[in-house]
């Protein structure tokens, strides 16, 4: 029998065979030769485009913890950013429900199937039939191999061996990738976190250590950009102050309420949270933060507290621009992130803290020693030239006429050594080591009493134990302070000083009914003798406020902690 003879100028199309197996032959040189996920993802989806003559094959990664599935490659790159949805949950539709039962889910018919999702989209490019394949490798679900095309998949013998065979190699080729990519990104994470370490301890200015914060995040999230939020200490708001890729709208307005967007959130649970569309997440209350999203085309978002001790100091944000399941791990390394920006910001507070303290004590040293300078020249130094004038008239004078002298300068030296003992008892009264506070402030009012036109009342309870001596010497000082500055500015009468004390904290209020002052103006530049009692206070882990305002009079109360402590040897004053 004679061969039928080919036209000139025809090749005969090859067997389903011959291009099926230059697929899985392409697929296993892929296996043995690239480590990149995403070329891997790429190759594998149009491998398997040419293997089941499929018109559009898409790769979906499977996140098992967070059950959801992620686009990552397509035999048409041009379409990957067009397409509807690039992630869906475990069981939602016919992808989520080939990666919830782990089989394979055949549609023949898009328009009348309600496992199909985004159908218009797909009938708009003649596609109404589809096939999704879970990729496993041993127990674990790496992801699911979608195809699609305008007539149904009708798969023989031949064609499933050959499927079977593909998913085999494909699920190799994408476990050895994805461990490469594992390893490489930990080395970077090691080295990011490394080089945070190294800038938290070797730099105290904050602004660096917290863009380095941002940046690291950013990079070890694979995030498009990342933000960082800070408490606002005057107004207690969260205003944003770093971030890694120029806003499109002036953040400068933009506040963090709690309950408020997904950071809002994050500030009521004091938790980590994530969402993979910010836009249509029903746990979310969007407010004025729509607006703010949308001009930035922010999709996806992973957001850490950054505390300290029990309060939220900040807010780390982790935003993607494109549809993406944020990891587990994503959320680990953010977390990490965000305890060192909490470490950064104890390490800057610590040093404007230390900062503070030394000035307002070096302003108070000042103080004092100007004081003691002043009583040293004006009083004890012109008593002391008195007394030797005396004592030369009296050298010169015989008989009666030195008693008068001699006396005059005996006089004076009464009054010296008055002053000298006034002197070293308000630099620091001996009672105070000796006895106590207590007994100290009761001697100590007396003698403000008698010395000034200030009536003093006095009124204590729980506080007749012995506390630290930087405790009581910082009580006795604020006190002090109080009522010297109420003895110069108040023009007050009265005054009344209270002192609380439990098992855990003591508490001081000194009251007076003088004329009062503006506070927020004196804060803006405060003496060196407010300056200090704040210091004192902050010192010991303690705060003072003053309330006050002008034809009012003022009150100023200091909390502080009050460690155990022996009983008082003087008893109850």
């Amino acid at each position: 029998m004679a061969r039928p003879q080919r036209r000139p100028g025809r090749v005969a199309p090859p067997s389903r065979s011959v291009s099926s197996t230059g697929a899985l032959l392409k697929l296993n040189l892929l296996v043995a030769s690239s480590l990149d996920v995403a070329t891997v993802l790429r190759e594998i989806a149009r491998a398997a485009a040419t293997l089941m003559e499929a018109k559009l094959v898409g790769v979906w990664v499977a996140d098992e913890r967070a059950r959801m599935l992620e686009l990552r490659a397509l035999s048409d790159d041009r379409l990957l950013d067009e397409l509807p949805n690039r992630v869906m949950p475990f069981g939602h539709g016919a992808l989520g429900r080939a990666a919830l039962e782990r089989r394979r889910v055949v549609i023949d018919d898009a328009e009348r199937d309600e496992r199909a999702t985004s159908v218009e989209w797909f009938k708009a490019r003649g596609i109404t039939a589809a096939m999704v394949v879970p990729i496993t490798f041993h127990d674990s679900l790496l992801g699911v191999l979608a195809l699609a095309r305008g007539a149904p998949f009708r798969i023989d013998q031949e064609a499933e061996e050959l499927l079977d065979g593909f998913i085999a190699q494909s699920a190799i080729a994408l476990r050895h990738a994805q461990l490469y990519e594992v390893a490489g990104r930990r080395q970077r994470e090691a080295e990011v976190l490394a080089g945070l370490v190294r800038g938290i301890n070797g730099s105290l200015d904050l602004d660096t250590v917290l863009q380095h914060v941002a940046e690291g995040a950013q990079e070890l999230c694979q995030a498009d950009t990342a933000r960082i939020a800070l408490r606002d200490a005057e107004s207690d708001v969260f205003v944003f102050r770093y971030w890694t890729r120029a806003w499109r709208r002036d953040p400068k307005d933009l506040r963090i309420e709690p309950g408020i967007g997904l950071g809002g959130l994050v500030l009521s649970t004091g938790r980590p949270m994530r969402t993979d569309d910010w836009a249509n997440d029903a746990r979310i209350r969007q407010g004025q933060y729509r607006e703010v999203v949308e001009a930035e085309g922010t999709v996806a978002i992973l957001v850490a507290p950054v505390r300290l001790g029990d309060r939220v100091e900040g807010l780390l944000y982790a935003t993607s621009h494109t549809p993406r399941v944020f990891s587990d791990r994503d959320e680990e390394l953010l977390v990490e992130l965000a305890d060192h920006a909490a470490i950064a910001i104890g390490n800057a507070q610590l040093y404007a803290r230390t900062v503070s303290l030394s000035r307002g004590l070096v302003e108070a040293q000042e103080t004092e020693r100007r004081s003691i300078a002043h009583e040293l020249h004006d009083q004890i130094g012109q008593d002391l030239t008195a007394i030797k004038l005396l004592l030369r008239r009296a050298a010169r004078a015989d008989g009666d006429a030195r008693r008068v002298p001699e006396a005059d300068a005996l006089s004076l030296v009464d009054d010296l050594i008055d002053r000298v003992r006034g002197l070293s008892l308000d630099l620091r009264p001996p009672m105070l080591d000796d006895l106590g506070l207590v007994p100290t402030l009761t001697w100590f009012l007396r003698r403000y009493g008698t010395r000034t036109a200030v009536r003093v009342a006095f009124a204590h309870e729980g506080a007749e134990r012995r506390f630290e001596r930087a405790t009581e010497t910082a009580i006795f000082r604020i006190v002090q302070e109080a009522l010297t500055n109420v003895a110069r500015h108040a023009t007050a009468t009265e005054a009344t000083v209270r002192l609380r004390a439990d098992e855990a904290a003591l508490s001081l209020e000194i009251e007076d009914n003088g004329c009062g002052f503006d506070v927020a103006r004196a804060g803006a530049r405060p003496t060196a003798g407010l300056a200090g009692m704040r210091d004192r206070a902050r010192w010991l882990r303690g705060r003072l406020v003053i309330d006050s305002a002008p034809g009012r009079g003022t009150r100023v109360r200091a909390d502080l902690p009050a460690p155990a402590a022996e009983p008082c040897r003087a008893g109850r004053a």
